[in-house]
């Protein structure tokens, strides 16, 4: 075995030469593997910064989305509130306007009922004073033919 480490001494010599060579390109491609996986690492981290970020972002919209739509449920029902207030409302009033208009009718009948005894107490009040006062008597206005709407008026 010495021998032959000896008589091939130039070729363990070309061995050891592409054995360093192999070290120095592996050392290379170490190193820059080394870079790539920093940069990888760096990109990595960055990427989960944003991914963090993201998420609080997406966090903020869901909360913001769920105080909107409570805001959109409260109007909800208060639209419902006044519109059942706005109908209770017009029901009153037609109930109203129908009270009115029969309180108006009994009150037209009340004030015909009224002039009506008015002028009757006054014809009999103007009866009784032709027998008890004649001097205060006053002769109910004759009517004529002529006067009357069934008549045919003078020219």
């Amino acid at each position: 075995m010495i021998l032959m480490l000896k008589s091939n001494s130039r070729g363990f010599g070309s061995i050891v030469k592409m054995v360093d060579g192999m070290i120095a390109a592996s050392k290379k491609e170490q190193a820059e593997d080394d870079k790539k996986r920093d940069f990888g690492q760096a990109e990595m981290a960055k990427t989960e910064d944003e991914v963090k970020e993201q998420k609080g972002a997406i966090a903020d919209l869901e909360a913001d989305i769920e105080k909107r739509m409570d805001v959109v449920a409260t109007l909800a029902s208060e639209m419902a509130a006044v519109q059942k207030g706005i109908e209770d409302l017009d029901k009153s009033v037609v109930q109203a306007t129908e009270q009115r208009k029969e309180e108006h009718a009994e009150y037209t009948s009340t004030a015909a009922s009224n002039t009506a005894a008015v002028e009757l107490i006054g014809m009999a009040k103007n009866r009784m004073q032709k027998f008890y006062q004649p001097s205060q008597y006053k002769a109910p206005p004759t009517t004529t033919v002529a006067d009357s709407h069934y008549g045919f008026r003078a020219c």
